[in-house]
């Protein structure tokens, strides 16, 4: 599952730089595409582990490949809950001194904070007003990862 969000990602690389471009931020531009349980792996090879990982999907395989992705004393910040159990190295975790920290869900101050963080960065949202009758274009657009930010639908007759 992990290998059909990295598909997604390739193909949505441009526009992920792109808006990156507009507040001088320089990536290398890599995509890893190759087995999910080899994505941590990868990551420590091309640029050396990453200080933190972000975990925002409910799959094990994301958690587990986030700790592998990370370098010493790095933290990995999962938010939401998988099922099942995550199965990570013990002695590697406590000689690293990797952080393990999680969140169930955020709380009304982490939202008005995100929204702050957004007004200040004037960050804005790109949405996109259809009308119903394009209803097969837009299924086709997600199909095809076109659609760049929202789509709203307007089910009015205008």
């Amino acid at each position: 599952m992990l290998y059909n969000y990295l598909k997604i990602w390739e193909q949505k690389k441009v526009r992920f730089f792109q808006y990156f471009h507009e507040f001088n931020l320089n990536f290398n531009r890599l995509v890893y595409d190759g087995p999910e349980e080899k994505h941590g792996e990868w990551v420590r090879n091309k640029v050396g582990g990453v200080q933190a990982s972000f975990v925002t999907v409910p799959l094990v395989i994301a958690f587990e490949q986030a700790f592998e992705s990370v370098k010493r004393c790095g933290r990995i910040i999962g938010v939401g809950m998988p099922k099942g159990n995550m199965s990570i190295p013990i002695t590697r975790w406590v000689t690293s001194g990797i952080e393990l920290i999680g969140s169930t869900l955020g709380s009304r101050q982490d939202l008005q904070e995100a929204l702050d963080f957004a007004k200040h960065h004037q960050i804005k949202c790109k949405v996109e007003k259809r009308k119903l009758k394009d209803i097969n274009q837009i299924f086709d657009d997600m199909s095809n990862y076109k659609i760049n930010g929202r789509i709203v639908i307007d089910f009015s007759d205008k």
